[in-house]
Formats: structure tokens, C-alpha cells, sequence
């Protein structure tokens, strides 16, 4: 029984992770269209390649919870979790190493997003394959909900806090005087 679902969440992986990845451009292939912003990043912060995560993870978990409710009933609630997990490891990852090395390297930033797709379905696995994790739902529900809408409104009207500033390190930013 778990080898169809290790199935469904290998193959939700593999979709999370090319969907997620074509997104970060998807923005500009629209010619910056609004609408589009909503769903993928719009501009190179850490809080919009949340979105690369967020969003292709909740179709999936959709998808799933139609797909393979009847066989695991915590569906929906493990890939809510894995979701939240996901999505947070984003900015906990970057922020731990660029803070400890002092700046971001881009190839550690994209092994990043495929970490973290993991962190996500991995921990959507074990919650899915736990009964006691179906009380959790309501509380997965409501923070996937303040997520989601955070990221419609902070979309073009985001504060002003590091995670929505895009990052500064630049190549002239790191020559010595």
C-alpha cells in the first residue's frame, strides 16, 4: 500500500519541482502581466521564490487529495503540512548559510528549492501515513489560507523587511577597495 504512495508523491515531486522551477520565469513571459504575479515571483526576493514551493505544491496536494483520499484519508492534511514545511525551509535554509558565509552563491540558492521540495514531501509521507495527524487539518487549513492570501497582497505591496527586499549582494558589492 505505501508503494503507491510513495508513487503519487515521487511523481508530486517531480511535478512541484518543474513546475516550481519554470514559474520563476513566468512572470516576465507574460510581460509582467498582474495576474500571473500573483502565483509566481515578481521579483527576486526570498519571500517571492516562496512561491516557486507554495503554490505548485498546493495544485498538487489538490490533485491528490482527489486522487488518492480514499486510500489515504490523512492525504490533504500531510500535504498541507508538508506544504507549510516546505515553503518555511525556503527562507530558513537561505538565511542560515548566507548569513553564516556572509553572501549567496546562486547555485546553493536553486539546490535550495529542490531541498526543500524534499523537506515538503518527505514530511507530507510521514504525516499522511499518521492518523493523529488528521487533528492538525483545521490548523494547516488556516495557516495555508493566511499564506496564500499573504502572498496575493505582499504581491505589489509588500512591507518594508528583509525578506521581501531583494537580495543586494552584487559582484561590485563584493570588490575590495
Amino acid at each position: 500500500m505505501n508503494k503507491s504512495l510513495k508513487f503519487f508523491l515521487a511523481a508530486g515531486s517531480i511535478l512541484v519541482s518543474v513546475f516550481g522551477a519554470l514559474s520563476h520565469f513566468v512572470y516576465d513571459w507574460t510581460g509582467r502581466n498582474e495576474l500571473a504575479g500573483l502565483f509566481v515571483p515578481v521579483s527576486e526576493s526570498i519571500w517571492e521564490h516562496m512561491k516557486l514551493l507554495f503554490f505548485p505544491m498546493l495544485l498538487t496536494a489538490l490533485l491528490l487529495a482527489v486522487l488518492i483520499r480514499r486510500s489515504y484519508p490523512c492525504v490533504l492534511t500531510g500535504m498541507l503540512g508538508g506544504l507549510l514545511a516546505g515553503t518555511a525551509a525556503i527562507p530558513t535554509l537561505f538565511y542560515t548559510y548566507s548569513g553564516i558565509l556572509g553572501r549567496s552563491f546562486p547555485a546553493v540558492d536553486i539546490a535550495i528549492f529542490y531541498i526543500s521540495v524534499g523537506i515538503g514531501f518527505l514530511t507530507a509521507y510521514r504525516l499522511i501515513l499518521s492518523p493523529a495527524s488528521e487533528s492538525l487539518k483545521p490548523l494547516f487549513s488556516c495557516l495555508v489560507l493566511l499564506l496564500l492570501a499573504a502572498f496575493v497582497i505582499f504581491s505589489f505591496k509588500a512591507p518594508e523587511l528583509g525578506i521581501f527586499a531583494e537580495p543586494a549582494v552584487t559582484a561590485a558589492a563584493l570588490t575590495l577597495p
